[in-house]
């Protein structure tokens, strides 16, 4: 299991009337907690390095180890949730809405992409 030390990944996105924040952390942590294959250790290790470099304000090196991530694991939502974060920090909108719609697509289920989703959609003036 990977210590929630090791990912404290919080997203503080501005929005006009204030700030939201989104915990992407819980969500990679509940994804990842049980990961028993080297795939799935290898995707844990990327993504923990990933939000360590987001903290950092080192989001270019960020998105390459989502994107090995995904590499590894197609359909492990997580990576496609940090790597829609990452855009969205950057202010690539139009990025940030493709891979958080393929999370969605992968496992609906995860409440974090689709509230990062909706801050994404309204900063482009998409309902």
């Amino acid at each position: 299991m990977v210590p929630v030390e090791a990912v404290k990944l919080t997203a503080k996105t501005g929005v006009m009337a204030g700030e939201t924040t989104v915990n992407i952390t819980e969500a990679v942590l509940k994804g990842t907690a049980t990961a028993t294959t080297t795939a799935s250790k290898q995707v844990v290790h990327l993504l923990t390095l990933g939000a360590t470099r987001t903290q950092k304000g080192e989001t270019d090196q960020a998105i390459r180890l989502y994107e090995q991530a995904i590499t590894l694991e197609r359909e492990n939502p997580y990576p496609y949730i940090l790597l829609g974060d990452a855009y969205f920090r950057k202010g690539e909108l139009d990025k940030a809405e493709k891979y958080l719609r393929q999370a969605i697509k992968i496992d609906p289920s995860i409440p974090e992409s689709e509230r990062l989703l909706t801050e994404v959609l309204s900063r482009k003036g998409k309902p």
